[in-house]
């Protein structure tokens, strides 16, 4: 069954459910036919951060893909304009809980 949508591969309109009842690309040259299901597949839904010794990355929830929100994510804003890191190098979930964040470890 052809699913509407386009393969985040880059394969175009390409998406079928698959045996089951996984997303997958039938491209034949697609380099991740599985890519869709294994978004689908993550449970995390908060922002992971890895702060490193001068800089910063962050993996963003999906949620902030709807409406554009992922351009004006107040985390990224949060830690651009602090002096210094807010805890040592290292990967962490970052939630926002009564107007502060917090920073929890993850394993790598």
């Amino acid at each position: 069954m052809r699913v509407n949508g386009h393969c985040p591969m880059g394969c175009g309109q390409t998406l079928a459910v698959g045996e089951g009842g996984y997303v997958t690309c039938t491209f034949w040259d697609c380099p991740k036919p599985t890519a869709v299901s294994d978004i689908l597949g993550d449970s995390e839904i908060e922002h992971i951060v890895k702060i490193g010794h001068s800089d910063f990355t962050i993996q963003h929830p999906l949620c902030e893909r709807l409406d554009f929100d992922l351009f004006q994510c107040p985390l990224a804003a949060y830690l651009a304009n602090l002096n210094g890191r807010p805890v040592p190098p290292g990967r962490y979930r970052a939630v926002k809980s009564n107007g502060a964040w917090a920073f929890e470890a993850v394993a790598q």
